[in-house]
């Protein structure tokens, strides 16, 4: 998961059409899988078919897939950074909402920046889930410090993912548009 988060963030615009199906099917297996606990549909056969409808959505329009997969998105980010402020009642609700449908407006009306955007963002928490989770094998000690850390304090977690993100897209925003070269 760290090598995928990897390539995600740093390489995300070079390999964007196979990332946005990958991205794209794991969305429809998240939909799926909520949808199959929701309404008691045997597991397996939701996850899997809407999984495999969101990569074929976004093998067939690329453009729509980009919207519902940066809404989904940020909708995601928006809802875990309200539950880490530990926001009352309904207001992580209406977070997932409002960040999702800016994720997807934004989508819509920058799209080639919301396609880096979307690759290092999602590279961004897969290098942090894939670095607890080798962490937690290789050093146990160094895993279960990160996560005790994360526990205490609610915006650790958010903090590297900006300080990440920051940093893959930077890499991926001038790897795309190339070295300026000035002539005298």
């Amino acid at each position: 998961m760290l090598a995928t988060g990897l390539l995600y963030a740093f390489h995300g615009f070079r390999a964007f059409r196979f990332l946005l199906g990958l991205s794209a099917g794991i969305l429809g297996w998240l939909i799926g899988y909520i949808i199959a606990a929701l309404f008691d549909v045997p597991t397996g056969v939701m996850e899997v078919s809407l999984g495999a409808l969101f990569a074929a959505l976004s093998a067939t329009r690329e453009r729509t897939a980009v919207l519902i997969i940066c809404g989904g998105t940020w909708a995601l980010m928006g809802h875990y950074l309200s539950m880490q402020l530990r926001l009352p009642g309904y207001v992580p609700l209406a977070v997932f909402l409002l960040a999702g449908m800016f994720g997807a407006l934004f989508a819509h009306l920058s799209y080639r920046p919301m396609t880096v955007v979307l690759t290092t963002l999602q590279g961004t928490v897969l290098m942090i889930i894939g670095f607890v989770g080798t962490a937690s094998e290789l050093v146990p000690s160094v895993g279960s410090t990160f996560r005790e850390w994360a526990d205490a304090q609610s915006l650790l977690v958010p903090f590297l993912v900006l300080m990440l993100f920051v940093t893959g897209y930077s890499y991926q925003a001038s790897a795309q548009r190339g070295s300026i070269i000035s002539r005298v």
